[in-house]
């Protein structure tokens, strides 16, 4: 739009220019004479309605008005923030249960309560998902005691670590492990990852035994530590009974004395 007007006491058209920027693209010129009054725009702010008076056939204001259109809504659900540990929960606790081969994405997505696309988005493949899924399983390690005593620190991890593997749950997740570890050597990896990290927590027992004079400082901890671990492993790779909740003190007795009469 255009106004173009004239003051009665000159002939000669003299403009002040300004041009109003809207975010659809449209701009409104208004031209005047100095001294006449200039035609207000529908919409915008009296603050940036008036013009600056300037001089010269080609002196302009150009006046650039803030983004006025109003900010389009993104389509679609926003995202869950507590999708992603649900997946996880969810596959984990069917690859535990049934495996991996059984596993299916249509049953973790039921049970997460999500949308099968919103699995895909996240995990392109079963294998993937199956990947996080236990990689957030072996985060939670078993906690290793600090009694100040190297037998009572001893004794209460072997009683975690017993009622964990005559556990329906803990035999899974040791059963599950090996399987997986044999089918991905991604799984492997993160089983050692996390069977490293046990058996260092479990070491520091024996080095904490050592520094207060309960242990011989020539003790071979790897295998002490073994020992343990290694025995309950053997167990359920084996598919025999694990040792139950009542040879705990004996099992301790074992690994801290030994064999042999004293």
């Amino acid at each position: 739009m255009n106004w173009d007007t004239r003051a009665p006491h000159s002939g000669k058209t003299r403009r002040n220019a300004f041009a109003l920027h809207y975010s659809q693209g449209v701009t409104a010129s208004i031209s005047a004479e100095p001294g006449a009054v200039t035609a207000p725009v529908i919409g915008v702010p009296a603050a940036v309605s008036a013009a600056a008076a300037t001089t010269g056939d080609t002196d302009r204001s150009v006046l650039a008005l803030p983004n006025l259109a109003p900010e389009r809504r993104k389509r679609g659900r926003p995202r869950d923030p507590e999708a992603d540990g649900r997946i996880l929960d969810a596959a984990a606790g069917l690859i535990l249960e049934n495996g991996f081969d059984h596993m299916t994405v249509d049953d973790v997505a039921s049970r997460a309560k999500v949308g099968k696309a919103t699995v895909y988005r996240r995990w392109s493949k079963k294998e993937d998902l199956a990947l996080a899924a236990m990689s957030r399983l072996y985060s939670e390690g078993l906690p290793v005691p600090d009694t100040g005593n190297v037998r009572s620190d001893v004794s209460e991890w072997f009683r975690i670590s017993l009622a964990f593997a005559n556990s329906e749950a803990g035999l899974n997740y040791m059963r599950t492990s090996i399987a997986e570890c044999s089918r991905d050597p991604r799984i492997a990896a993160l089983y050692r990852a996390a069977n490293d990290a046990a058996e260092e927590k479990l070491a520091q027992v024996f080095e904490r035994g050592i520094l207060r004079g309960e242990v011989r400082p020539d003790l071979n901890i790897v295998a002490a530590v073994q020992m343990i671990t290694g025995l309950i492993i053997m167990r359920v790779v084996q598919h025999q009974q694990v040792p139950p909740m009542e040879d705990c003190e004996s099992l301790v007795d074992l690994v801290l004395l030994g064999a042999l009469n004293r």
